[in-house]
């Protein structure tokens, strides 16, 4: 073994190191080490000194210390974070785990006997047992396994948030968490795992992170071995990846080979290097847990790796340094944690489900599933409000909605030990077969506070309250525009704001939708994004049509506080063409979706959404004109609507709400070429609001705004 001293430059340079790594990756735990220590020059002097204390403990003791009576017994959680896909995965599987993790750690493995001789004689009893935890946080029972819908299973990482959704204690429990998929880390390509190393990191953060198709040997991992879970642990008591994470590097570890890379794959021993230091008789120990290998590949831990794994949980023998994760399998934690309970207590279930769809057509059909969990179930009822079967006691049933409206959703469930309630408020959303403006086309520029409320939906999909609102103040076109507080955000928030349902199917084509921007970003690397979704059957689907990233959605550039739009001119319009099988349906819906980049971010405003026939609007035909109305702000006097008519022509003037809405037909008919004024009273905009004045003529169209208020 070669010592290897580290200081915080050598850290720092293993760091740039890793850019130098192959795009092929299962485990980004040495990179999120290095993040994590860049962040915070307390805690990477901290990890200095465990990492000396370490070297100096091997030193002194390069074996690993003799058995005590009994396994060091560690209780576990298993935070399972999931989005309504096969990424929450069964409790069986999660047991599957388990078994895996304990076999490894005890050297019980059936497949311990394909480890070749030259290494049998260190192959380690790792003396560590893993038990599900029998009792919570606060004392209550717990079968160790934790559901939690959220978005921030896609694409997990420590900056994403993943971890926030749910935490227990690392000094009482470990932490693993089961996600869809993991973020790009430092550019690794596909990640099946990390961890947390001792000291490595937050408090809250500690813990290992692992797809869900990669947890155990059966379900969503059927075809796999389970090993990413027992490299993961093993990095989060202490070890190094094989190679030292460096060409020909080291491990710390006195009695594992010198590798000159990860290895990928299955091989036949022996495997030779070209280090100069490298094993030129016994070559690489590739079966070794800490390798990249294949999981079928691997069968064993060193008594060295022990030895380490020894000074994380026990610390030195002379007791001066406690170590760091000796209070997990102490007496008093394993009772705390009632992983000592033989048989484990049964407990009461906690109730928990989801659907399908949860935006549908009236008459349409919706699927709920049981997620329940804690314990078994001995009965259920469901209540479906506004369903036209209202009560139900399947696991899953099939729910028709035939009422458009907001509807509660209900389950209860119970067994021996207890029942449990979960209601969602406005879960199903029934969406008329009938559109909800059906006007020539369509203006938001969100003044009417009672048609948002009514008419739009806003879904938080990971509860971060980071919603679409509206705001006053900050708009590309009179007083108001939708919102999202993205400053100081956690990457990976997503967040909707949907529309109300148009019939576009009136509308001569080509239609487009327009929409108006501000953004900002708080730093350089700004990975927001927004995409702009149509559906035609109710937001039962969503089709992509458009998709803004990054620093084109900064269009004001570098703001260092939360960002607010000085003025108009900081706003950008956008244009998206619709597809002809979307202008013919007579109930479309339109989703913005955007995507919290976390670093980097800042706040985002939409405003000015318009959809309509591309030549609705004209302005060659409002400079040609000279269209004006006045006076405007309009009090109570009469409006007059002043243009020139280039040549004799028919005329149509007409009075549009904010919705798009035709209030009144001023005029129609022939006008004569010339100069021209048409008077409109007070009383034909209605109330005080902000209105349009639209002028067509040979197949052209204007606009004027005209805000009306009382003087």
């Amino acid at each position: 073994m070669r010592k290897i001293t580290f200081t915080l430059a050598a850290l720092a340079l293993a760091f740039l190191a890793q850019a130098q790594e192959p795009a092929q990756n299962k485990c980004a735990a040495d990179e999120v080490l290095h993040k994590e220590l860049a962040k915070s020059p307390t805690l990477a002097a901290q990890h200095v000194q465990f990492m000396d204390d370490l070297q100096s403990y091997l030193a002194a003791h390069p074996q690993a210390k003799s058995e005590k009576a009994g396994p060091r017994i560690i209780p576990v959680v298993f935070h399972i974070l999931y989005a309504g896909g096969s990424e929450n995965i069964t409790k069986a599987q999660v047991l599957d785990q388990v078994a895996i993790m304990n076999e490894d750690f005890r050297r019980l493995n059936a497949d311990a006997a394909n480890t070749p001789a030259a290494f049998d004689s260190v192959a380690a009893d790792c003396n560590i047992e893993f038990v599900l935890a029998n009792l919570d946080p606060e004392g209550k029972c717990t079968d160790g396994i934790t559901r939690t819908y959220s978005t921030r299973t896609l694409s997990a990482s420590n900056q994403n948030g993943a971890k926030s959704v749910i935490y227990w204690n690392r000094d009482n429990y470990l932490n693993v968490w089961v996600v869809k998929s993991i973020g790009n880390i430092s550019n690794l390509g596909l990640v099946l795992g990390y961890a947390q190393f001792p000291l490595g990191g937050l408090t809250a953060t500690d813990g290992i992170v692992i797809r869900s198709d990669y947890i155990g040997s059966i379900g969503s991992s059927a075809g796999n071995v389970g090993r990413t879970a027992t490299h993961e642990i093993g990095h989060w008591l202490g070890l190094r990846h094989i190679w030292g994470d460096e060409d020909c590097g080291s491990d710390l570890v006195f009695d594992t080979p010198v590798h000159k890379e990860a290895n990928f794959g299955c091989f036949t021993y022996p495997k030779f290097n070209t280090c100069a230091d490298g094993d030129t008789l016994r070559g690489e120990m590739f079966m070794n847990y800490m390798d990249y290998s294949n999981d079928e590949c691997m069968n064993m831990f060193s008594k060295g790796q022990k030895a380490i794994m020894d000074f994380v949980l026990e610390g030195p023998e002379s007791g001066v340094v406690q170590g760091f994760r000796e209070n997990l399998w102490s007496p008093e934690n394993l009772a705390n944690t009632g992983v000592v309970n033989d048989p484990p207590i049964a407990c009461e279930p906690k109730a928990d489900f989801f659907a399908n769809r949860v935006m549908l057509c009236e008459g349409t059909s919706v699927t709920f599933t049981d997620n329940s969990y804690n314990g078994t179930i001995s009965s259920r009822n469901w209540t479906f409000e506004g369903a036209n079967t209202g009560t139900s006691t399947a696991a899953n049933p099939t729910i028709t909605y035939s009422t458009p409206g907001k509807f509660d959703v209900t389950l209860d469930v119970t067994n021996p030990q207890g029942t449990s309630t979960k209601t969602i408020n406005d879960y199903i959303i029934v969406s008329s077969n009938t559109a909800d403006d059906n006007n020539w086309g369509y203006f938001e520029s969100f003044e009417n506070e009672q048609w948002f409320n009514d008419k739009w939906f806003v879904f938080d999909q990971d509860n971060s309250g980071r919603k679409w609102q509206r705001i006053i103040g900050a708009a590309a076109d009179m007083f108001h525009s939708a919102y999202i507080n993205n400053y100081g955000n956690l990457q990976g928030s997503v967040e909707d704001l949907i529309t109300p349902s148009y019939n576009i199917s009136n509308l001569q084509t080509p239609v487009n939708l327009k929409f108006s921007y501000s953004g900002a970003a708080s730093d350089t690397g700004n990975t927001d994004v927004l995409k702009v979704y149509y559906s035609t059957n109710c937001g039962q689907t969503w089709t992509v049509r458009a998709t803004y990233t990054g620093p084109e959605l900064a269009n004001a550039g570098l703001y260092t506080g939360a960002y607010l739009p000085p003025n108009v001119n900081f706003w950008t319009e956008k244009t998206i063409s619709l597809p002809n099988n979307v202008t013919s349906q007579d109930n479309v819906r339109f989703k913005f979706e955007f995507t919290s980049g976390g670093y980097g971010s800042n706040n985002f405003y939409l405003d000015k959404i318009n959809i309509a026939n591309t030549t609705a609007v004209d302005e060659n035909l409002d400079n040609t004109i000279g269209l004006s109305v006045f006076p405007n702000p309009l009090g109570n006097t009469i409006a007059t609507l002043s243009f020139h008519m280039p040549k004799n022509d028919k005329v149509s003037v007409d009075v549009i709400d904010v919705l798009g809405r035709t209030v009144a037909n001023v005029f129609n008919g022939d006008m004569l070429a010339g100069q021209q004024n048409i008077t409109i009273p007070r009383e034909t905009f209605g109330a005080d609001g902000v209105y349009f004045v639209r002028f067509s003529t040979d197949g052209k169209q204007a606009m004027k705004k005209v805000i009306v208020a009382k003087q």
